[in-house]
């Protein structure tokens, strides 16, 4: 018997609203076009066919009502955030539920930090009763990772990032679940109390909310732009938030810490005198931040230049925080959470392939001679930046005015699956393929080849 796996992560389905929701109508095309290819004479039919959706498949993060200043959620507040994800998302349940029809089609769900709130059983029930799949075909795994296969390791992967790895949650032992461990129907054990948020959710909601409503594009670029130059953008675009933002920040350090100095508001007006006053205050609120293993003299060149270009003037700003410098290193939010890996996974014994999602950075990296870790990066919209010598006022106007002018740059958007085969007595053999997006003159290749992409072990490669 032929087994495949389907790997898929970080859909991130919110609200449907115009400022938080990412999954549009690209996303859901291709998501049936890839479910329709495991039917029939597809090309990723099999006996069996198990689609994984390893970690922020929802949104609940993104999703309304917010947190404010709380430091946990609880089952009330995820449901109230889970009403609204079900009514925005009627066609993705659909879909799922045509995929399962099929015989010897299943789901797996693994959480992530985006939808912890799937450790709430009485959230798992609605997922399953929204889906309206038979019984037994819609599974949560309830520890950290997931081995589908002796071979296979699935994970999400924000546990090895230091900023969004989930408290408490996975403390009991086993950590890794096989498919006789997975939860099959709805939980009636005890109920879940509430859940302590990450520092980086507790961050989003006191600190990045706002930015996020007046600058959509701060976390949707690629490669993605880490603290120091989004902070050099809201000096430029958005110096007064900027303000409101920093003693929402001081509010996450710890108790015992010294009160931080702010920024003087007579700064509004001096971009690069706010930028390294929001830099030196940033020495100080790290100290509730968790280690992040990052590029400390990376992150000082950063600073310099970005310093050196706001003295410069405001279209010089704007290029040297959204294009890519030839001379400054790539940030790659999977720096940290690869190293944590591979510690940890170079002692598993047995594995071929570890599946990873979370950083939105698709990769594929060697450890040894055996293992390969494969990374399916996400469907959301992603603006893949330029290089410096191309920026033009194109993207400073836009950079401005997000929600009028359409992006001048590539669509950085990439469909990516982990694709897996087993057969009895055979070692697993998978790939990472990238779907196509349909066009509106030709119908979803269900039934075509799906293209393999070749992602160069060395990450920094990428771009």
């Amino acid at each position: 018997m032929v087994t495949t796996l389907v790997v898929i992560s970080d859909l991130h389905l919110a609200d449907g609203s115009a400022t938080f929701e990412n999954w549009g109508a690209d996303q859901q095309a291709t998501f049936e076009a890839l479910l329709g290819a495991t039917r029939g004479n597809g090309a990723l039919a099999s006996d069996t066919v198990e689609l994984i959706i390893n970690g922020d498949c929802f949104d609940f993060l993104l999703t309304p009502p917010h947190l404010g200043a709380r430091d946990s959620t609880d089952v009330n507040i995820a449901h109230a955030k889970w009403v609204n994800i079900m009514a925005a998302h009627g066609p993705w349940f659909t879909a799922l539920r045509e995929f399962l029809r099929a015989p010897g089609h299943r789901v797996t769900f693994i959480i992530g930090n985006h939808d912890m709130e799937l450790a709430f059983p009485s959230v798992r029930a609605r997922v399953r009763s929204a889906i309206g799949a038979a019984p037994g075909m819609v599974r949560f795994c309830l520890t950290q990772a997931y081995q589908p296969l002796p071979d296979v390791l699935i994970d999400h992967g924000c546990q090895f990032d230091a900023y969004n790895a989930i408290p408490v949650l996975w403390r009991q032992q086993p950590s890794i679940s096989t498919p006789s461990a997975l939860e099959t129907s709805d939980a009636r054990g005890q109920p879940v109390g509430p859940l302590a948020l990450p520092w980086g959710s507790r961050y989003f909601y006191r600190a990045f909310v706002p930015a996020k409503r007046r600058l959509r594009y701060l976390d949707e670029c690629i490669p993605a732009l880490g603290s120091v130059r989004q902070a050099a953008l809201l000096c430029v675009l958005a110096p007064d938030l900027l303000l409101e933002m920093l003693p929402q920040l001081a509010t996450l350090l710890p108790a015992e810490a010294a009160a931080p100095t702010m920024p003087s508001a007579d700064l509004v007006d001096q971009p690069a005198a706010l930028f390294m006053a929001t830099m030196l205050l940033s020495q100080q609120l790290l100290q509730g931040v968790p280690a992040s293993g990052g590029d400390d003299a990376n992150s000082m060149a950063e600073v310099s230049q970005l310093y050196a270009a706001l003295e410069q003037g405001r279209y010089e700003a704007l290029r040297a925080a959204l294009s890519i410098w030839p001379d400054l290193g790539i940030h790659h939010t999977d720096a940290a959470e690869l190293a944590a890996a591979r510690d940890v996974l170079a002692q598993t014994e047995g594995l071929r392939y570890v599946i990873l999602g979370h950083t939105h950075e698709e990769g594929r990296w060697s450890v040894g001679t055996n293992l390969a870790i494969l990374n399916t990066g996400t469907w959301v919209a992603r603006k893949a930046l330029p290089h410096s010598a191309d920026f033009t006022p194109e993207y400073s106007a836009w950079a401005t005015e997000p929600g009028t002018l359409p992006y001048p740059g590539r669509d950085g958007r990439r469909f990516i699956a982990a694709w897996l085969r087993s057969e009895p007595g055979a070692a697993t053999v998978g790939e990472l393929i990238e779907w196509s997006i349909p066009t509106q003159n030709e119908a979803a290749t269900a039934n075509s080849t799906p293209p393999f992409i070749r992602v160069p072990d060395d990450a920094m490669e990428r771009w």
